[in-house]
Order: C-alpha cells, then sequence, then structure tokens
C-alpha cells in the first residue's frame, strides 16, 4: 500500500471532521498491508455487529420485539 510517510495535519480539521473521524485516520495511516487493512474491516464490522446484537437484546428486554413480532409477515403484499 502507497501510505508511506502520510500524515495528518491540522488542515484536517477544517473539513470539520469530529475527534473520532480525526483519531480513526490517524490509525489508517499505520494501515501497511493489505492483511492489516483486513483485519481493520474485521474489527469493524464484528464491533457493529456486537453493537447491534446488544440493541437488539435491549429491545427484546423492554419488549418492544418479541417471537411474535419474529413469526409475523411483515413483508408489504405485492398487487
Amino acid at each position: 500500500m502507497a501510505r508511506e510517510g502520510y500524515k495528518i495535519n491540522a488542515d484536517v480539521k477544517e473539513v470539520g471532521l469530529n475527534p473520532a473521524q480525526l483519531h480513526f485516520l490517524q490509525i489508517l495511516s499505520h494501515i501497511k498491508t493489505d492483511k492489516a487493512l483486513t483485519d481493520l474491516k474485521r474489527l469493524v464490522r464484528d464491533f457493529y455487529a456486537q453493537q447491534l446484537q446488544n440493541e437488539a437484546n435491549q429491545y427484546w428486554a423492554e419488549g418492544k420485539i418479541s417471537d411474535r413480532l419474529l413469526d409475523e409477515h411483515l413483508r408489504t403484499p405485492y398487487k
């Protein structure tokens, strides 16, 4: 990957990136191989999958979803 020597400078803040986005860019600047990029993608994917699972579990615990909802056919019927 052609990222050797890439540095994030203060000009990036001018485009309106928040601190989390800036931090993520700094992390990305250390990715040197395709394997490292693949590993990072997997890590981010797993993080968001866990967040989604946690939210679903919360909805389940609050009774917002149940077995009844999962058994319903929620698609719009075609005419």
